[in-house]
């Protein structure tokens, strides 16, 4: 799973005008400890993802849907994986962006 970019991808979207420092605080975490979590040197605990689900005003599952990558898939279900997975980002967008 890539949190990484689950959580950059949700926080540039809900904050696009929040400086990764300022988004760090508001959630009680360091910005270095933010950015190791971007770039997945660092992996987040059940809480800080809570937190910054809570912050970005996602359900908690929306960075579990970000996060997963094709290589996780079985085989057997890859390729309907690659068919509805732009859809289906898509619509989670569009709800989040709002």
């Amino acid at each position: 799973m890539n949190f990484g970019k689950a959580i950059k991808g949700v926080r540039k979207t809900k904050h696009p005008n929040l400086k990764q420092k300022d988004f760090a605080k508001s959630i009680g975490i360091t910005q270095s400890y933010l950015s190791q979590l971007e770039s997945n040197k660092k992996t987040a605990s059940t809480d800080i993802l809570k937190k910054i689900s809570d912050f970005c005003d996602v359900p908690l599952s929306i960075l579990f849907w970000f996060s997963t990558e094709e290589s996780e898939i079985p085989n057997r279900k890859k390729q309907t994986y690659k068919i509805l997975k732009p859809a289906i980002d898509s619509m989670i967008n569009q709800l989040i962006a709002d």
